[in-house]
């Protein structure tokens, strides 16, 4: 495959990943079977592993995770 191709695909994994995320209140497990359901195949590995290489990705979740939070804050 090539290398541009590759990376702009996991680009978009990574995207597709954190809106998953989003709108499962963070449940990684859940996120991942929303993509599989869509037709889209991300590891728990690679998410974790873009969580630890990849700071712009690890700040978007956790971004995405506040405002889990603060879902839930406001519904109390």
């Amino acid at each position: 495959m090539d290398n541009k191709k590759e990376q702009k695909g996991t680009k978009s994994k990574k995207v597709m990943m954190i809106k998953a995320l989003g709108t499962t209140l963070g449940n990684v497990s859940e996120a991942l079977r929303q993509l599989k359901d869509l037709g889209h195949t991300v590891s728990r590995t690679a998410h974790y592993e873009w969580l630890k290489n990849d700071e712009d990705y690890q700040i978007a979740v956790e971004d995405a995770s506040d405002k889990t939070l603060d879902l839930v804050e406001a519904a109390l």
